[in-house]
């Protein structure tokens, strides 16, 4: 025997269902109260991702038949005057009307259609904080049942009979929420899989030590912590399982995906934009095409600074990856004391670690913090450079594609060929492009455009 909600169906209002919804309006509301037909049809046309229909279908119904509807509008505050029309970068989501047909009542319909309401906008309108609504004493019991905390006698005057102000918290409702999406890739499979861990603080407190312990199971080179900071600006933290890290290329490229595709607002969608804030830098994060353009720090090579430390460096990258001296062009490190960055010849860059690594050989020497960039001028014209990337400092041994690396990448190949914009190849065994475009001009520093 089929379950009576098997064949409901709720979906967008679209704009030939307003009249309908209008009549059911003025069936289940007294006069003074319900909504006038040019309100409903702004909420339609406005604010349209938050009207929503309940329809039936099946065996037995020609189409789909409307049986009731939920219509709601942004707004910046609990008040009548905000309430009144729709703010699309409204905190607060007011809800105005749900209906059910006379026929359908006291059959669960109405509290199946706010439950499902409910859930799709906490899952698909990320920085919506409350929804809140206003209801007489007799439906309290519902709305309670639904989630919703009663928070006194309401200020609102509508029609003769008092009302009630009620809200609920969409945050609570989030939890935590993780992606595993693969960056830089040519084809499936392939690029840099980085965990994308979507923090909400309502819940409880997570601290650096929640953090590393979720970065170890998740045991990928980097696990980025996202959280909303403001409408179209997230805070984002890097992990690999070992250690946080100042910035990540693929991990950020990985969370601005997430935030657009998965957990994007009005706002963002407007724009196409979005800013990461991360412990030491602001990532601005462009959407075209499903291409993301990453505006990320320029790094410049200077040479390793410290008196016989490149001398102890040539012989760990000799014990460590198999690199001799007599292959090295040129071998630096980065401004920041990050990465060693290691320019070979072409004919030896497809030795370097042929006869494995090891990484206890590459964590000797001081002089850098985070990894071994090894790179080469390509000679076809498919890409400009070629490179690969170990982490020994990060628990990382070779890295499938590094976004930050490019940072030091792109300028230093910049300078040498002479170019603004640089196509990479990283060649792990899972592989992967990074576009890269140098930027210089007088009004702010310089950097680099990460694209993937």
């Amino acid at each position: 025997m089929s379950n009576k909600y098997d064949e409901i169906i709720f979906r967008e209002a679209r704009e030939g269902d307003v009249r309908y919804c209008f009549e059911l309006e003025c069936d289940s509301y007294p006069a003074d109260e319900a909504a006038s037909f040019k309100n409903m049809k702004m909420r339609q046309a406005e604010a349209s991702p938050y009207f929503r229909v309940c329809c039936i279908g099946g065996d037995g119904v020609e189409k789909e038949e409307i049986i009731g509807f939920i219509n709601s509008t942004r707004c910046v505050s609990f008040e009548e005057e905000s309430m009144s029309h729709h703010d699309p970068e409204g905190s607060l989501l007011a809800i105005h009307s749900v209906v059910i047909r006379k026929d359908k009542r006291r059959n669960g319909y109405a509290t199946k259609m706010l439950t499902d309401y409910i859930h799709h906008i906490a899952r698909n309108h990320a920085n919506l904080e409350k929804l809140v609504l206003i209801a007489k004493q007799h439906l309290l019991r519902f709305y309670i049942s639904c989630g919703f905390k009663c928070l006194g006698l309401s200020n609102i005057v509508h029609g003769r009979d008092p009302w009630f102000d009620l809200d609920l918290d969409l945050q609570l409702m989030i939890g935590e929420k993780f992606w595993v999406v693969d960056s830089f890739a040519e084809n499936f499979g392939g690029g840099n899989p980085a965990a994308v861990v979507l923090v909400n603080p309502k819940l409880m407190n997570h601290d650096d030590t929640w953090m590393q312990i979720v970065a170890q199971e998740f045991n990928l080179s980097e696990t980025a912590f996202i959280q909303m900071y403001e409408k179209d600006v997230y805070s984002i933290r890097f992990f690999s399982p070992t250690c946080e890290v100042d910035l990540c290329g693929h991990a950020t490229l990985a969370a601005a995906a997430v935030i657009f595709e998965k957990r994007s607002d009005s706002c963002i969608e407007k724009s196409q934009r979005l800013l990461l804030k991360a412990n030491n830098h602001d990532l601005a994060i462009k959407r075209a095409n499903n291409t993301y353009i990453m505006k990320f720090p320029w790094k410049d090579t200077i040479d390793v600074p410290l008196l016989g430390a490149k001398e102890i460096l040539i012989e760990c990258l000799l014990g460590g990856l198999g690199i001799t001296k007599q292959s090295i062009i040129y071998l630096g490190i980065g401004v920041d004391n990050e990465d060693v960055l290691v320019e070979v010849k072409e004919c030896s860059f497809e030795d370097v670690g042929k006869s494995g690594f090891d990484l206890n050989e590459l964590c000797k020497p001081d002089c850098y913090t985070r990894g071994v960039i090894v790179c080469c001028r390509n000679s076809s014209k498919d890409y400009d450079f070629k490179s690969r990337f170990f982490g020994p400092k990060c628990g990382i041994a070779e890295d499938p594609v590094t976004g930050s690396a490019h940072c030091l990448l792109a300028p230093y190949f910049g300078k040498l060929l002479k170019k603004k914009r640089l196509i990479g190849h990283q060649e792990s065994s899972r592989g992967g492009i990074v576009e890269c475009e140098l930027v210089e001009n007088q009004s702010e520093a310089k950097y680099v455009m990460i694209k993937g």
